[in-house]
C-alpha cells in the first residue's frame, strides 16, 4: 500500500488529507498520532481511520486502522483541489466568479467536472471567499500604511495608471501630436489640485481616514465620468 498522503487546505483551521483516492477529515490530536476519520463517515458509516505523525503541517503516515467500505475516488480528490484553487485564486484575482470558473475549469478531464457541485454553487463560493483576506477597516493612517488592503491598492494603482496616462498626453501635447482639448486639460489640472489638497488636509489631521477614502474615490470618479 502506498504511504503517500497530500495536505488539502481547507476553510476551517484543520486540513483534510488524500490518501491513495480517499479522503480523510482532521478528527483529534492523541499522545503520539493524529487521528483521522474518512470524509465518508457521516454519509456512508465508513470507519476507516488513518494515523499520522503529529506533525499536522508535515504529517507521516503510520496505519490505517478499519477498511473502508467503499471504492476511492482520485477525480473526487482532484475536483476538491480545483475549488480550492479558483477560491485561492478569488482571493487575489479581481475576474469575475464567471471568468475563475471558466479559466480553471479549461482543460480539466470530464471525469473530474462530473465531480464538482453545481456550477452556481462553485460561484457563489468563491464570491464568498473575495472578503476572506480583507483586513478590518483601518482606524488611522498608521494603521493603513504598509497594509494589504485590495480595494485600496487597487484604487491606487488605478490613479497611478491614470496619471501616467494622463502625463503622456500633456507630453504629446506639448509637442504637437495630439489634439486633446484644452477643457479635458483644465479637468486633469483641477482634479490633481484637488487630491494634493485632500492629502495635506489628511496629513494635518483635518480629516480622518474614512472622510480621505471617500474624497479621493468621489474624485476619481468625477474625473472618470468628464
Amino acid at each position: 500500500m502506498e504511504h503517500v498522503i497530500e495536505i488539502i487546505k481547507t476553510n476551517s483551521k484543520k486540513p483534510k488529507i488524500a490518501h491513495i483516492g480517499y479522503l480523510y477529515h482532521f478528527q483529534k490530536e492523541c499522545s503520539n498520532f493524529i487521528r483521522w476519520r474518512c470524509s465518508k463517515f457521516t454519509s456512508l458509516k465508513c470507519p476507516s481511520v488513518l494515523k499520522t505523525s503529529l506533525d499536522i503541517e508535515k504529517p507521516i503516515f503510520i496505519i490505517i486502522d478499519h477498511d473502508h467500505v467503499h471504492t476511492s475516488n482520485k477525480n473526487a480528490v482532484a475536483a476538491l483541489k480545483l475549488k480550492n484553487k479558483m477560491n485561492e485564486k478569488a482571493q487575489i484575482s479581481y475576474a469575475t466568479p464567471s471568468q475563475i470558473f471558466a479559466e480553471s475549469v479549461s482543460n480539466v478531464p470530464h471525469e473530474v467536472l462530473v465531480e464538482l457541485p453545481k456550477e452556481e454553487h462553485v460561484k457563489r463560493t468563491i464570491r464568498n471567499h473575495r472578503g476572506y483576506n480583507d483586513p478590518s477597516k483601518p482606524a488611522c493612517r498608521k494603521e493603513l500604511i504598509g497594509i494589504k488592503h485590495p480595494t485600496v491598492w487597487h484604487l491606487i494603482r488605478k490613479m497611478k495608471y491614470e496619471v501616467a496616462s494622463d502625463y503622456a498626453k500633456l507630453a504629446l501635447d506639448d509637442i504637437g501630436e495630439t489634439n486633446m482639448k484644452t477643457t479635458k486639460l483644465g479637468q486633469m489640472r483641477t482634479t490633481e489640485i484637488r487630491l494634493k489638497e485632500l492629502c495635506a488636509r489628511f496629513v494635518s489631521g483635518k480629516i480622518n481616514i474614512s472622510d480621505f477614502l471617500n474624497s479621493i474615490s468621489h474624485n476619481i470618479r468625477k474625473q472618470s465620468n468628464n
